[in-house]
């Protein structure tokens, strides 16, 4: 059976059911036929500005009609598509820009200043009612074509994590079988596009002739007004990190929530609700099967360098006496547990992927590196293979239990997250004598503890926030900055981590020093 390819997704569903709506947002909509035009469009006009296959191509861009038509047309040239996000701080977007080594920026009138301001003043031609900012210094274009998508950061240099976009195809189409999804679903599109979740709601709705409803960002933080905007938009799908799912049934079961005693009544409509990003807390994931009982309901696992590489279907008699699990591999790929020694094991081990959704490579510096291993799985077969960090067993029936990360690093809010590298940059500062970061509660909120030099106890925690404003995005920022005479140390004078993290779970979540 031959593989998809990812911008036959969009042709298919535009010829069998054009006329049908494939994008809503703020009012405005297009049918399958228009947003193949459009696209087709966008498409030539990157083609006659000097875009071929292999060329990186950036999308800097709101969240958008115009961002998904260029994310579209990109894939129709056979390009690299690196989404940007307009609101990471500057440094971020040049650091990224410069890493990936991209040839060319999609933009608008709107967000070509803030382009410059990071240095990007490269020449600028129309496209449409867009602009591509060409750099003419730019290397010649790879062989092949990908999908781009970055990460935190905060581990030191942002990688740019490189997926072929076969890989992107492979998960989209799993996608739609494992979440039931058809033409006349309408999926509640909320991802930032440089998250791998926004790969869904874009590849797999298109797959399936679905509508693709873009959520108005403000009302993330206006839970019970999204929940009547679900309810207007007559919702059937949600792919989302359970921090926003938790928000909507909390509005839910409020005492002032939308038809808070009807239960799932409130969105009759929603019949597939997905997480992932981050483990979802139990007991919060109980509630959530109490107020859609007859929702499907699913959980799916993988790091970016993977995409999703394991789906479970949560029972509906599911309840938090059971562990959750992240399921069984998707179709096509093998996942295994090893050792320290990286020999396969029954027991507790590291959770390793190999199949055709792994990552081409990591950018840095312009430059791909490889940063998979060759491990010989439990059938004999040596695979290219990439291990997740994730800690896992495997039960009776095959499916796998995360028992946490062999590192520092967190999830939170779907974001992977490395503490030691918030620990170096704000290391950095000056006035800061130590400092150390925690994760504390079910959600993973970070806690940085900072002790500051005699000399630095005025400016100090200003000048901190700065730096991490500076060089982080807002969802990788820790939650609260809590400032010390002197760091709980052990005998050995190092940071105790235990007394640190009974100190995190203590704090008043109110306090004034809260970053976010």
């Amino acid at each position: 059976m031959t593989a998809p390819r990812l911008a036959d997704f969009l042709s298919r569903s535009a010829r069998t059911a054009p006329t049908r709506a494939a994008i809503v947002a703020d009012g405005n909509s297009l049918n399958y036929a228009e947003l193949l035009r459009r696209v087709s469009d966008v498409a030539g006009a990157l083609t006659t500005g000097g875009v071929e296959r292999g060329c990186r191509v950036g999308v800097y861009l709101p969240r958008s009609i115009d961002a998904i038509v260029v994310v579209h047309a990109a894939v129709r040239v056979e390009a690299v598509v690196a989404p940007l996000d307009v609101r990471d701080p500057a440094t971020r977007t040049a650091t990224l820009v410069s890493g990936a080594a991209l040839a060319c920026i999609v933009t608008d009138a709107a967000h070509l200043p803030s382009l410059r301001d990071v240095g990007v003043d490269w020449p600028a031609v129309k496209v449409g009612s867009l602009l591509l900012a060409v750099d003419p210094d730019a290397p010649a274009p790879d062989a092949e074509d990908g999908y781009l998508l970055f990460t935190s950061g905060s581990t030191g240099v942002p990688k740019g994590v490189l997926l072929s976009t076969a890989a992107v195809a492979n998960f989209a189409a799993a996608a739609v079988e494992a979440f039931g999804l058809t033409s006349v679903d309408r999926v509640a599109a909320q991802s930032a596009l440089t998250f791998d979740l926004s790969t869904f709601d874009i590849f797999s709705v298109a797959a399936a002739g679905a509508a693709h409803v873009l959520v108005p960002d403000f009302l993330k933080s206006f839970p019970q007004d999204l929940v009547e905007w679900l309810g207007d938009e007559r919702i059937t799908t949600i792919y989302a990190v359970p921090t926003l799912l938790r928000s909507i049934t909390d509005a839910i079961a409020s005492p002032s929530g939308v038809q808070a005693d009807a239960g799932h009544t409130a969105l009759p409509a929603l019949r597939t609700i997905a997480f992932a990003g981050e483990p979802y807390p139990e007991r919060s994931l109980a509630e959530l099967l109490t107020l859609f009982g007859t929702a499907r309901l699913l959980n799916l696992y993988g790091p970016t360098e993977t995409n999703v590489c394991t789906i479970e279907l949560i029972a509906a008699n599911w309840t938090p006496d059971h562990r959750l699990s992240i399921g069984l591999p998707c179709a096509g790929l093998d996942v295994c547990l090893v050792d320290d020694d990286l020999t396969p094991t029954d027991g507790k081990g590291e959770l390793v992927v190999a199949g055709p959704s792994l990552l081409r490579g990591y950018l840095i510096d312009g430059i791909l590196h490889d940063p998979t291993t060759s491990i010989m799985f439990p059938d004999r077969v040596t695979r290219r293979s990439y291990r997740t960090g994730d800690i896992a067993s495997r039960g009776a029936d095959g499916r796998f239990y995360l028992h946490g990360r062999r590192d520092a690093q967190i999830k939170r809010r779907g974001y992977r997250i490395d503490l030691a590298g918030i620990d170096t940059l704000v290391g950095e500062v000056n006035g800061v004598r130590a400092c150390v970061t925690v994760p504390t509660g079910p959600d993973n909120q970070v806690v940085l503890f900072v002790e500051p030099t005699s000399d630095g106890e005025v400016t100090v925690l200003s000048d901190v926030r700065t730096a991490l404003h500076r060089s982080l995005p807002v969802p990788h920022l820790p939650d609260r900055i809590t400032l010390m005479t002197s760091i709980p140390r052990n005998s050995r004078g190092k940071i105790d981590l235990h007394q640190v993290r009974s100190l995190a779970n203590d704090i008043d979540t109110q306090r004034e020093d809260t970053i976010a």
